[in-house]
């Protein structure tokens, strides 16, 4: 007998002659996980901000009747390649259900670059949360400090509907 067992996101198998109950354990699946490249990557509109302490602000939008799932991890990973943003905080996030904007703490000064953010988005119909969407993607965004303007970075990707 094979049992779901979700309360602990597992898969329990039960012989029902012995009663003996144990978890199966799945190996080398990874070997068939799909790697995001730089070729994958979506390439999103210019950013621009203000010198002093800000933040980077990231923010989905999902389809109309969708919600972040609030039972599954999201993760989301900023890496700057250029001048001009020192992250002041975590450079990663791992979160159910996010609220957005999910903001990375930031020094800004005079520079530009491009931010790369890595990111995994479980989300679920409003209503049907048994049928769930994970989103995976390589966000590129070309940015600009300036010394003048907002102190707020804010990134935009919106998800295509379903």
């Amino acid at each position: 007998l094979v049992v779901a067992d979700t309360n602990n996101h597992s898969i329990r198998v039960v012989d029902p002659v012995s009663g003996k109950t144990s978890t199966l354990v799945l190996k080398g699946y990874e070997k068939f996980a799909r790697r995001l490249s730089e070729a994958d990557a979506v390439i999103l509109p210019a950013a621009e901000a203000g010198a002093g302490r800000g933040e980077l602000r990231l923010t989905f939008r999902l389809p109309p009747g969708y919600k972040p799932n609030p039972e599954a991890a999201s993760s989301f990973s900023v890496a700057v390649e250029g001048t001009g943003i020192r992250l002041t905080g975590p450079s990663e996030r791992v979160v159910p259900g996010p609220t957005f904007p999910l903001s990375f703490p930031a020094q800004f000064s005079p520079g530009e670059g491009t931010l790369r953010l890595e990111t995994t988005l479980s989300y679920c119909e409003e209503g049907k949360e048994s049928l769930c969407y994970l989103d995976r993607a390589v966000l590129r965004v070309p940015y600009r400090i300036t010394a003048e303007g907002s102190q707020n970075l804010e990134v935009f990707h919106g998800l295509a509907g379903r």
